[in-house]
């Protein structure tokens, strides 16, 4: 696998663009994004995959509309995405996490966790996903 690129990146743009893109897997349901103009060091592609694969599991998993922000505050950077889900119970975080490990949680059906392994394999790999 070839070495991860990091470049400096708007992360607004970014941000619209997986918006943008997680409307069409569900375009009955509001994705709004609320973003400060911020500049980060990333790789922008696991960047996006990641977000996009947070989003996926927020339409998935959650009836209601999904709200994306992103703040900076003290050299860091900061993006929630909200939805109206239930949530994962505290007890079961760190299973989701896992490869190879068959989901706890009945409501996850199809998604199984896998999709939750990349992106925390992508934050951990290297400098994780960004810097300011």
């Amino acid at each position: 696998m070839p070495a991860a690129t990091y470049r400096r990146n708007p992360l607004r743009p970014l941000l619209e663009e997986a918006c943008r893109q997680a409307r069409f897997l569900d375009p009955r349901r509001s994705i709004t994004l609320d973003a400060e103009e911020i500049t980060i060091e990333t790789n922008r592609d696991a960047l996006k995959q990641t977000l996009l694969i947070v989003l996926d599991n927020a339409l998935k998993h959650s009836p209601g509309d999904v709200a994306v922000t992103a703040r900076s505050s003290g050299g860091r950077v900061e993006i929630r995405i909200r939805d109206s889900g239930e949530g994962i119970p505290p007890a079961q975080l760190d299973h989701i996490t896992r490869f190879n490990t068959p989901s706890p949680l009945p409501l996850m059906g199809k998604g199984g966790g896998l999709h939750q392994a990349i992106s925390e394999k992508e934050v951990m790999r290297g400098r994780g996903l960004g810097q300011r």
